[in-house]
């Protein structure tokens, strides 16, 4: 935009001077002239040089008028390439906006995305953290299966024992009730333990699936690169539990 404002400068700048040595020619025209009417009686010599001379100043005079039109015609040119450039400058100027508009809206999502992640790696953490808590309950639960399973083999063994722990544990009234009932509850009550035996029995030969399923999904939660598929395939499904009365694991899917 400098150069061509200079340039337009410059044109105008010889545009004036043409128009001074225009008049300074018009000028020498008259003084030549009035001295062409003042030496009438000249010599033919004279007069011919003087008709030459004239004949140059005319055809110099043509000439700057022809050099005139062109510098006008060029400043116009320049005059409209200049608003050509205004119009590209100010279209340039809304490109970069909307350029630095774009930026700064991947700048904010590219943070958004860091942040997310971060919160990710953290919940991540967090959850290890309460899986080696669930863990732990969950041995527990075994662990206490396991007693109860002595329990019922123990009881099995020595039913006679149970029987009188839980005499000891009733009241007296309760004894002498018991005490005055007919061989038939005494019957019935083996009959109850022997089922409750039978049943731990089937539970635990069954290799408790109920937990070795827990522990599984555990393994495969804390470190999911162990797992054959890929996230995508097989992903991790968070879950929570709650023993109820009965010492059961209900599982709720998130």
């Amino acid at each position: 935009m400098s150069q061509v404002e200079k340039e337009r400068e410059e044109m105008r700048q010889q545009l004036a001077a043409q128009k001074q040595q225009c008049r300074n020619l018009l000028q020498q025209i008259a003084a030549l002239r009035q001295e062409q009417q003042h030496n009438i009686t000249m010599s033919e010599g004279k007069f011919c040089a003087v008709t030459h001379t004239n004949f140059c100043v005319q055809s110099r005079f043509t000439d700057l008028i022809q050099e005139k039109a062109d510098l006008k015609e060029r400043l116009e040119e320049l005059e409209h390439r200049c608003i050509q450039l205004s119009g590209e400058t100010d279209t340039i100027g809304e490109y970069i906006a909307l350029y630095q508009s774009q930026r700064a809206i991947l700048k904010q999502r590219h943070q958004e995305k860091e942040e997310y992640i971060s919160r990710l790696a953290q919940d991540k953490e967090e959850m290890k953290i309460k899986l080696l808590e669930l863990q732990d309950l969950v041995m527990r639960l075994v662990k206490e299966r396991n007693e109860w399973y002595s329990k019922y083999v123990e009881a099995a063994q020595n039913p006679e024992l149970l029987a009188s722990q839980n005499e000891n544990a009733l009241p007296v009234e309760r004894r002498i009730e018991l005490n005055a009932t007919d061989g038939e509850g005494k019957l019935e009550t083996e009959q109850v333990i022997s089922n409750g035996i039978t049943q731990g029995l089937c539970a635990w030969m069954g290799g408790d699936p109920t937990a070795k399923q827990i522990m599984q999904l555990l393994r495969e939660i804390q470190n999911p690169q162990e797992r054959s598929g890929s996230l995508l395939e097989n992903p991790c499904i968070p879950f929570f539990y709650r023993a109820d009365e009965n010492d059961e694991v209900k599982i709720m899917v998130v």
